[in-house]
């Protein structure tokens, strides 16, 4: 994946973002888990690494798209407590929608 491309994906994901009211549904993510495998991945090794991998590669390129460091001030067990907390309320949603929910919180968490 060239440079170029990378930074107009991360920027069309924000700006779809930014710009959608419903946040969890402005973009299609490829390789999301359901809220079920999700839950489920403490059962595969595979499917944990996976999984959590996905999640933290999402935030980091939201993070680096928009340039402002939401995982600054959090560390991976808050992440994967954050995540489990949402699956388990939403077993039947996928996990992007829950990791856009988690990068607003995240964002608003930033000092202004």
């Amino acid at each position: 994946m060239t440079h170029m491309f990378r930074r107009w994906l991360g920027v069309l994901v924000i700006a779809s973002a930014v710009n959608c009211p419903d946040v969890a549904h402005a973009t299609t993510a490829m390789g999301v888990p359901s809220c079920g495998q999700w839950i489920a991945r403490k059962n595969s090794t595979a499917d944990k690494a996976t999984s959590e991998s996905w999640l933290l590669g999402y935030l980091s390129g939201l993070a680096t798209g928009s340039r402002v460091d939401i995982l600054r001030d959090t560390d991976y067990d808050s992440l994967m407590a954050w995540m489990d907390n949402y699956c388990n309320a939403h077993p039947l949603e996928r996990v992007s929608g829950g990791a856009a929910q988690l990068y607003l919180d995240l964002q608003g968490r930033m000092p202004k």
